[in-house]
């Protein structure tokens, strides 16, 4: 979306003040874009949840030249923008450009990889489903005095690396619906995936140490994480779809905003200006 106010309504003002209607032109056309970047993010913030930290980090205000700015949305949220159709998985999770090579099954015939589905991820990432999963985590990690967030220390008050606990939660949580997020098998069942498996079986909690360029240590860091098989042999079976995503058109609606506000309220105020400055 480009904000551009075009200095041409100046055009027929004494040469003494034309310096000074390009100041207010400028200026107008910093102000427009500003509003129209709060009203983006503003938009983001009411219409979006899991989404909302991608979509506003890879929102942009910049400046073009004097009289231009634009409010853009960088290619990496787009689908949030503008959508996504329901669609199998398989293919990017095994050929992704950003993934390694998937393994070959013995046989040679098909394809695998193993997925680490993390689940302790921020609430603002974090869908509503994913969310009660999160709320079973906890209730379960204090029953068994396992720390959630905490990162756990060995003796020496050093964060302890590698996998520290493995359990299965076969009982919840419950399927209370059909819809996204809730998995297969009947409603009042444990949410499953197709083959059966239950959502939280086999959860692992992983901790390690971040470091920086010299090797030293910066962090713990502690993920709590499932792994799931994907296969070629997969394909078509309704395993690894997506369910899509509706468009949001939040720059649309930033752009029909922020025209109306332009054509009923800072064009006239900008133009008295203007007006005020031929007439001194």
């Amino acid at each position: 979306m480009d904000i551009n106010v075009n200095s041409g309504e100046a055009a027929k003002l004494e040469r003494e003040i034309q310096a000074q209607a390009e100041l207010i032109m400028q200026q107008t056309a910093a102000a427009v874009a500003a509003q129209a970047y709060g009203k983006a993010v503003e938009l983001a913030q009411g219409m979006l949840h899991s989404s909302r930290d991608m979509y506003l980090e890879n929102l942009e205000l910049k400046q073009v030249d004097e009289h231009t700015w634009v409010v853009r949305l960088h290619p990496e949220a787009m689908w949030i923008e503008e959508g996504m159709d329901r669609h199998e998985m398989i293919d990017s999770l095994l050929y992704g450009k950003n993934g390694k090579q998937p393994y070959v099954s013995k046989d040679g015939l098909s394809q695998y990889k193993i997925i680490p589905i993390k689940l302790n991820k921020a609430p603002t990432r974090s869908t509503m489903a994913a969310r009660e999963l999160q709320q079973v985590l906890k209730k379960e990690f204090a029953a068994r005095k396992i720390p959630y967030g905490r990162i756990e220390k060995d003796a020496n008050g050093q964060p302890i690396e590698g996998r520290l606990h493995k359990l299965d939660i076969m009982d919840n949580p419950l399927k209370t619906h059909e819809g996204v997020g809730q998995g297969h098998g009947p409603i009042g069942q444990v949410r499953q995936g197709m083959g059966g498996i239950p959502f939280l079986k086999g959860v692992n909690v992983i901790q390690k140490q971040l470091r920086g360029p010299t090797g030293a240590m910066l962090r713990g860091s502690k993920d709590v994480v499932v792994f799931r098989i994907v296969s070629s042999k997969q394909k078509g079976t309704g395993r690894w779809v997506h369910p899509g995503v509706e468009p949001k058109k939040i720059i649309d609606k930033t752009f029909d905003w922020a025209n109306t506000e332009w054509n009923n309220i800072i064009k006239p105020q900008m133009l008295e200006e203007l007006a005020a400055l031929s007439q001194s």
